[in-house]
């Protein structure tokens, strides 16, 4: 379980570069939300592997993406 959570923390470091440098639009905000849509499935993985549930405050390096349409 651990690998999935690793390779899944690997995407969202790739994405999070990725939608630093792009432009405010369409395809930054969907970016945003698979951005989000990972970070979910990390909570998840780390709640199955843990056997507790993950906190919102979860060991994480980026901060939380800006909501901004």
């Amino acid at each position: 379980m651990q690998e999935a959570i690793d390779i899944l923390r690997h995407s969202e470091t790739v994405l999070v570069k990725k939608i630093k440098g792009m432009k405010d639009g369409k395809p930054k905000y969907a970016a945003a939300d698979k951005l989000n849509e990972i970070r979910e499935a990390i909570k998840i993985l780390q709640y199955q592997n843990n056997g507790r549930q993950a906190s919102d405050g979860w060991s994480n390096r980026w901060p939380a993406m800006p909501v901004g349409h």
